[in-house]
């Protein structure tokens, strides 16, 4: 995973928050979080999918199989079946991030 610490730190750096943040985010050590922008350690598929989804981001983002952040976004409108009823205001929607809620209720 060549470019998966380089794009984890620059995730955290663009989100403007500190390693600690997102190591307690994970519920991780400081320093396993540093591992991993440090790209010494690979993280679980189960961590990979919550900071995919922390960052809002796609997992071939996240570990550089991709340069685009809406990747996944556009792959669902080509794998949707031809519809004509579907305006560009769906298409947008569909396109659109999805912004993970403040606070989960539990």
């Amino acid at each position: 995973m060549f470019k998966f610490g380089y794009r984890l730190r620059e995730l955290r750096i663009n989100s403007g928050l500190t390693q600690s943040h997102v190591a307690e985010f994970l519920r991780i050590t400081l320093r396993n979080y540093q591992y991993y922008e440090a790209s010494d350690v690979s993280p679980e598929i189960d961590t990979l999918v919550d900071l995919a989804q922390f960052y809002d981001v796609s997992l071939d983002y996240l570990v550089g199989l991709s340069d685009s952040t809406d990747h996944m976004r556009n792959h669902v409108l080509e794998k949707l079946p031809p519809q004509k009823s579907m305006s560009e205001k769906a298409k947008e929607l569909i396109r659109k991030p999805v912004r993970p809620p403040d606070k989960i209720v539990k």
